[in-house]
């Protein structure tokens, strides 16, 4: 039983919106809903051209030209950042800028974990 000095009384809340307010709203769905998510002909082709695909050595995959930069193509020399130099800027971001709304490129699942395991690999090293 609760004691009538106990009970706060509401505030009144204003009927209107007013610039700046926000409204927050959850949706819940009675049944649970079923995605029915899949990949369509052309990445199962590809998956499988690349599974059948033989790795090829540095030499037949990079032209004769830039053989000569193979230190370039290197892991280890991605995996540290380059000196400063004169040339190099600053990116200033503006505060407040509107986001632009920007495609999202849908990829395949093994696709997917190949970019998820080289961010986590590469965030590891820095």
């Amino acid at each position: 039983m609760i004691e009538e000095d106990s009970v706060e009384e509401e505030e009144e809340v204003p009927s209107e919106m007013e610039e700046g307010d926000r409204i927050f709203t959850t949706i819940v769905h009675a049944e649970p809903q079923q995605i029915r998510a899949t990949e369509n002909i052309s990445q199962r082709l590809a998956a499988a051209h690349h599974r059948n695909t033989i790795a090829k050595s540095f030499k037949e995959v990079v032209p004769k030209y830039l053989q000569d930069f193979k230190d370039m193509f290197a892991k280890e020399s991605y995996d540290v950042l380059l000196e400063w130099k004169q040339w190099d800027h600053v990116v200033e971001l503006v505060p407040g800028a509107p986001i632009k709304n920007c495609k999202v490129y849908l990829l395949s699942p093994s696709e997917q974990m190949a970019l998820d395991e080289f961010i986590t690999k590469n965030l590891a090293t820095g």
